[in-house]
């Protein structure tokens, strides 16, 4: 272990990790990374590793849909394989969401997002035997 360090990271979870990579690849150096286990032993290793950009603010959804990119280009960024694998996302909106979901995919849209509304039939085309019917607003994002 080295003896000096200009940063201290302490944890070795996905913000840890993340704040590691962003710095060294910013030109920082002497940066230590303390975890008491193995890396991504905590939460982030029992986390679902859902990477979806439905966001209601413009930042958050901006640094979502930079993140994913991350994951999708991960072995060219990154150097190494991550097991990221598209499937797509889905968000089912009931008629007390409509309006508020609907303007979340406009500010998505905006900002670049690639997500969309789609209708029950196409919602029932990728989820086979789901009950769709009390389903106000379905959002699709085919690139999570």
């Amino acid at each position: 272990m080295i003896s000096t360090a200009s940063t201290v990271i302490i944890g070795g979870g996905v913000m840890g990790c993340s704040i590691a990579y962003n710095l060294a690849a910013r030109g920082v150096t002497g940066i230590l990374l303390l975890e008491r286990d193995v890396l991504g032993a905590g939460a982030t290793g029992r986390s679902t590793a859902l990477v979806h950009t439905h966001y209601s603010t413009r930042v958050l959804a901006g640094m979502a849909w930079h993140s994913l990119q991350v994951f999708r280009d991960f072995n060219e960024v990154v150097g190494s394989r991550c097991g990221f694998t598209e499937t797509g996302h889905l968000v089912f909106a009931g008629r007390e969401d409509h309006d508020q979901t609907r303007a979340r995919v406009a500010l998505q849209q905006e900002a670049g997002i690639e997500t969309t509304i789609i209708d029950q039939q196409e919602a029932g085309a990728l989820t086979p035997g789901f009950d769709l019917g009390d389903c106000s607003a379905i959002v699709y994002e085919p690139l999570s």
